[in-house]
């Protein structure tokens, strides 16, 4: 498992880049960076979002990987994200008012963007990758994850504070061998 960090920050300015990290060359957990960092080749890989919550610095770089993978006709993405975020998406980000609904585009049978519900506590997989989110403490509705891909794992808390349910899987699983804090 390669883990390319492409941001971790809460800003963007000089060389700070929001939070953003690609797996393997086509997972982008959470999107605060991604555009900016990748080539359009490298972009067009990408096929999967898993997102910790909807905060601006994890989820910017969400309306320009849709409008560029449009513009280049390539396949759409996956979006794996709680309901509340997936909400939030729809409500205020891809509304047709402050961007394009992808749902729709170019239709609805061919989506740019495809949302899958997760939840906490309930493991979900891609591909080899078995993926545990687990509910943190943060402001709003937040997961961090468990990645593992059989033989190895990492730990990304997500953005939060002290999350103790976190902090006891981390604890109890031997394939961890990195772990990721965002606070």
């Amino acid at each position: 498992m390669v883990i390319n960090v492409l941001g971790c920050s809460g800003g963007k300015w000089n060389d700070f880049k929001t939070t953003s990290f690609l797996i393997d060359n086509h997972i982008l957990l959470d999107a605060g960076t991604a555009c900016e960092k990748l080539s359009f080749e490298d972009l067009k890989k990408i096929d999967t979002v898993v997102l910790t919550h909807s905060h601006y610095d994890h989820i910017s770089d969400l309306p320009y990987l849709a409008l560029l993978r449009n513009e280049l006709e390539s396949s759409g993405f996956n979006i794996y994200a709680l309901q509340e975020t997936i909400e939030d998406l729809k409500k205020h980000v891809f509304n047709w008012d402050i961007w394009p609904d992808f749902t729709q585009i170019p239709d609805a049978q061919n989506p740019i963007i495809n949302y899958i519900k997760i939840e906490a506590g309930h493991q979900f997989e891609i591909e080899q990758y078995e993926i545990m989110p687990i509910a943190v403490e943060h402001t709003i509705d937040t997961v961090g994850y468990l990645f593992n891909d059989g033989n190895s794992g990492f730990a990304f808390t997500g953005d939060t504070y002290v999350t103790n349910e976190f902090w006891s899987a981390v604890s109890k699983d031997p394939k961890i061998k990195k772990i990721i804090t965002d606070v």
